[in-house]
């Protein structure tokens, strides 16, 4: 009988950690409006952590990419192809958006690092040679025509936006991280400005 009772207990209270951690990491639905609450309080206090609960890929920092139309009116205001893949990405890990938003960030890795690089061997030179330098390379590079052809399907003249954000702090009343851009650099069709 006692063996029995301690089974119970145990199997119990598996049952709750399991049930509160899944509907904690699961997308919206009844269940998490009804128990989610109680879920994240559970959870909250177990597995605390900068990355959240079962984060498959924790950010270190987030690819920009905006652009905007420069037309004889005037300028449009900047927008971000990536804002919706990025938004559904970081607010349920467990879609499996990561895959999709690698892809469509490779280009933007590639031409950022590019940069990174080629700005170390300009350590011996003015930064205007450096710059022209390192534009010289970003336009050879298939990433920024990859990019450029994207920006010219959406308008004539434009200008990009390209850079890292890392995150400066998690804030837990908020929910939220509060991202500080670190690294921009801003290109047009003849290249880095």
């Amino acid at each position: 009988m006692r063996r029995y009772f301690i089974s119970m207990i145990t199997l119990t209270i598996c049952f709750y950690h399991i049930l509160m951690v899944v509907v904690n990491a699961s997308p919206n639905s009844l269940i998490k409006a009804y128990l989610g609450k109680e879920a994240q309080n559970y959870t909250g206090k177990l597995f605390a952590q900068k990355g959240e609960l079962f984060a498959p890929h924790p950010a270190f920092f987030s690819l920009i990419f905006k652009i905007r139309c420069v037309e004889p009116k005037g300028t449009s205001p900047w927008f971000s192809p990536l804002k919706k893949i990025q938004k559904d990405h970081y607010s349920n890990r467990l879609a499996g958006k990561e895959k999709i938003l690698f892809l469509y960030q490779n280009p933007i890795r590639q031409i950022v690092g590019l940069i990174e690089e080629k700005r170390e061997n300009c350590k011996n030179i003015t930064k205007e040679q450096c710059k022209e330098y390192v534009s010289k390379e970003v336009i050879r590079e298939p990433s920024f025509r990859f990019l450029s052809k994207y920006a010219s399907k959406k308008c004539s003249d434009w200008e990009m936006v390209l850079g890292k954000k890392y995150p400066h702090f998690y804030s837990k009343e908020k929910k939220s991280t509060r991202w500080d851009l670190i690294e921009k650099y801003s290109f047009n069709k003849e290249g880095l400005k």
